[in-house]
Parts: C-alpha cells; structure tokens; sequence
C-alpha cells in the first residue's frame, strides 16, 4: 500500500463551522479517490489541533487517513506539544518527521524552527509516548533550510538523537 502525505490546510476547530464542513468534504473526496486506488492519505500535523485531526478523521471515518507527526509544527503553530499529540493521535500516526522549534511568541507568525535540540521539542518524552503505543513507522529528520548548513543540521540531528535519545 502507497502512503500520499499532506498538508491539508488549516481544519477549523469548531467541527460546526463552515470551515470546517468543507475542509471535511474536501478531505473525504480526496480521501475516498485514493482509497479506490488503494492508497493511504496521511495528514500531517500543524495548523490545528491534535484532537481537531482526530476528530476530522473520525468524522470522515475511511480506514485509510492516517497522520504524520510533525514534532515541530504543533509547537511551532502553537498548538501544544507532540507528547500530548501521541497520547491523542495514538494508532493514527503512520510516520515522524523529526523537527525542532519554538512556540510563536508573536500572534501573527509562527514559531521558529531550530536544529534538532535547541527547541522545545522533548524527544525523549516524544519517543517514550511513541514506544508505549507501539508505533514502528518511518522517522524522518527534516530541517526546512538549504545549503550546507541544512547538512550540517541533519549529521547534528543523528548525533543528538544517537546519543541523547536512543542512548538507553
């Protein structure tokens, strides 16, 4: 089975809005396509909240949406943290994108992204949550930058993650 991955936009919180009830009949549709084809469609985390993904999902009720844990984007949209976003989203998270950042400080923008350890992403608490609901999908380290320090960032990233996270 092929997994598509998305940004599907913002899904409103208020499942009542108007908002709401078309982001739903967008993602269904698109939903339902790639189920014919036997395909999964995989949300990925960000402008809204955890529980506002699960509660599309479930709305939408195909067994082949599933979500891509963004740890960084929640954080970064302000809206929580990825270990509270495990314990929501659970058996729906297909895959990881590893990030680092920090919460928006300013309400008209996001927070920051950052190399993989200078944010406020608890990757320790993260894979902890991740081990106890028995997730074994891919982890991708992302880093949203280009050049060499976008290298640099991705060899620093496994060497935290061997060494602060998986050193147990």
């Amino acid at each position: 089975v092929l997994d598509v991955l998305i940004h599907a936009g913002f899904i409103e919180n208020n499942p009542f809005s108007k908002g709401y009830i078309h982001m739903r009949k967008c993602i269904t549709d698109f939903a339902s396509y790639c189920n014919k084809i036997g395909v999964n469609l995989i949300l990925e985390t960000g402008g809204e909240s955890p529980v506002t993904l699960l509660r599309m999902i479930e709305d939408i009720n195909l067994s082949n949406i599933f979500v891509n844990l963004d740890t960084a984007n929640i954080i970064m949209y302000g809206f929580g943290n990825p270990v509270e976003a495990v314990y929501t989203l659970k058996n729906k998270i297909r895959s990881i994108h590893i990030k680092d950042g920090t919460p928006p400080t300013d309400p008209k923008a996001l927070g920051k992204e950052t190399p993989i350890g200078e944010g406020f992403v608890d990757f320790k608490k993260v894979f902890a949550q991740l081990d106890a609901i028995g997730f074994n999908g891919p982890l991708i380290i992302e880093r949203e930058i280009t050049g060499e320090k976008q290298v640099e960032d991705l060899k620093n990233a496994i060497d935290y993650l061997n060494t602060v996270v998986f050193n147990d």
